[in-house]
């Protein structure tokens, strides 16, 4: 019987195919939603009025050299949506809630004009990003020039942050991000960005 090495142990846990990896993206996901709308699941009343409709933007790569990071959207997104079709109850109101999602085309330029075209026109509440710098980053910058909240995954932590020329002592405004990083941090950044101790 062969051992196997670490690398192949490492390598083994990076496939896209893993049914536990597919899994822990879902539920990571549908956490991510929840978190959101828990103030209104959990403390809201019945609703008695309809209020605004809670616009959501979501950019990935759907096209290009980065189009296998967005296979999954499809599933996930199915499963936010119907989590969400009866609104969210927030102060005893009713909101619809709308998800609106344009591809990055695996390229910064358009990344960026994705998110600027929600911003404008469509008027997001919250922009989602996920699949490398070439997506998260452009979009975090777009988000952070215009003020509006946004939340990205899928790309280092130093990647996304010392990419778009963060500095520790004051991080970003409105845009926050989740991931671990590639080696552990010996700048004490650990305590203003989120990350892991024992990354």
């Amino acid at each position: 019987m062969k051992d196997r090495t670490d690398l192949e142990l490492q390598l083994s846990g990076n496939d896209l195919t893993d049914p536990a990896r597919r899994r822990f993206i879902q539920n990571s996901a549908a956490a991510a939603v929840v978190a959101i709308a828990a103030p209104g699941l959990l403390l809201g009343k019945p609703a008695d009025a309809a209020g605004r409709v809670i616009k959501i933007g979501f950019v990935g790569p759907r096209t290009g050299a980065l189009a296998r990071f967005g296979e999954g959207n499809d599933y996930i997104l199915s499963g936010i949506r119907k989590l969400v079709a009866g609104g969210l109850v927030i102060n005893g109101k009713r909101h619809p809630v709308q998800i609106i999602e344009k591809d990055s085309e695996s390229n910064r330029k358009r990344g960026a004009e994705a998110a600027a075209e929600m911003i404008k026109p469509e008027r997001v509440d919250l922009m989602l990003a996920s699949s490398t710098g070439e997506t998260v980053i452009p979009v975090s910058e777009e988000c952070e020039r215009n003020s509006v909240p946004c939340i990205t995954t899928d790309c280092p932590w130093q990647s996304y942050f010392y990419g778009r020329g963060g500095k520790p002592e004051t991080g970003f405004d409105w845009t926050y991000h989740y991931l671990l990083g590639t080696g552990r941090p010996d700048c004490g950044v650990h305590e203003h960005v989120g990350c892991h101790p024992h990354e």
